[in-house]
């Protein structure tokens, strides 16, 4: 988890201004850690929120992060970039 989490903020280190992220963990279930941000300062308080446990279950996963990105809040952002951290 050392690695992982050191991996998220390196990834969010280089992140544009105007990108956002958002946190998906999936350790057992799919969890949203974090909705997108654009501060690297509040996307690396929420990677680090995330614990090792659990089993991997990419596919919830991946649908978690898949509804998280049709809603409303990231649709109402219109051209702004936004990406997944995924554990």
């Amino acid at each position: 988890i050392v690695n992982a989490k050191k991996a998220l903020n390196e990834f969010t280190d280089a992140k544009r201004n105007k990108d956002r992220l958002s946190v998906v963990k999936f350790t057992g279930e799919a969890d949203i850690i974090g909705k997108f941000k654009k501060s690297k300062t509040k996307i690396k308080k929420d990677i680090n929120k995330i614990k090792a446990g659990g089993k991997t279950d990419v596919d919830k996963g991946l649908k978690k992060a898949i509804k998280l990105y049709t809603e409303k809040e990231y649709d109402d952002a219109k051209n702004e970039q936004a990406g997944y951290c995924f554990w």
